[in-house]
């Protein structure tokens, strides 16, 4: 009889464990297609903590066949982005946060990523200038596996300015283009390139 009230116990123990950790984690694995919001507090991220300002775009993006899809938030510094109205009048450094979605393997080169739904995080603030992104490193994360990533790349906009600059009324909410590059896969290299639209 005492062997079983232990066992209760430590049934008991285990579940309420359990329970805690998925509190804790959010809806880990559900298919959101908003994208997360900007938090501050990025605990592994160098560089970020004056990274505590609005979201200036809000962004989708995915590769030609559809199978990679983002859904991502970029924030820039509190002192400098909350007197910008449009993402197309901002400079400064950037982070951002939100999801990565793959629908099936992605097979990059001697890179193989699994299907599934990535949280996004900023590992190293990149600089946003004009609606042109650079130098934005990112980590994707899901279950036991790690990615990280770099991204270039520019807000998609109905208008230009001489000199290639970004019309200032681009929306704060559209699409995000370029280059995400796969640096490694719980650490081991990879070094291969994801073209976003």
């Amino acid at each position: 009889m005492k062997q079983n009230n232990n066992f209760k116990y430590i049934a008991s123990i285990f579940v309420a464990l359990s329970l805690l950790i998925m509190s804790a984690c959010g809806n880990n694995g559900q298919n959101n297609s908003s994208p997360a919001p900007v938090v501050n507090g990025f605990q592994q991220c160098v560089n970020c903590q004056a990274m505590n300002g609005p979201v200036i775009f809000t962004a989708e993006s995915s590769d030609y066949t559809g199978t990679t899809q983002l859904h991502w938030a970029f924030a820039g510094q509190n002192m400098t982005a909350q007197y910008y109205n449009s993402p197309g009048n901002y400079t400064g450094m950037v982070v951002s946060t939100g999801s990565l979605l793959i629908s099936q393997n992605l097979n990059l080169g001697f890179c193989g990523i699994p299907p599934g739904s990535y949280s996004l995080a900023t590992l190293q603030p990149g600089q946003w200038s004009y609606g042109i992104v650079s130098g934005l490193i990112l980590q994707a994360y899901s279950g036991g596996l790690s990615l990280q990533l770099s991204f270039n790349g520019q807000v998609s906009s109905p208008g230009y300015l001489s000199g290639g600059q970004f019309s200032s009324s681009t929306s704060p909410v559209g699409r995000m283009f370029g280059n995400l590059q796969v640096l490694s896969i719980n650490g081991q290299p990879c070094q291969q390139m994801i073209d976003l639209q």
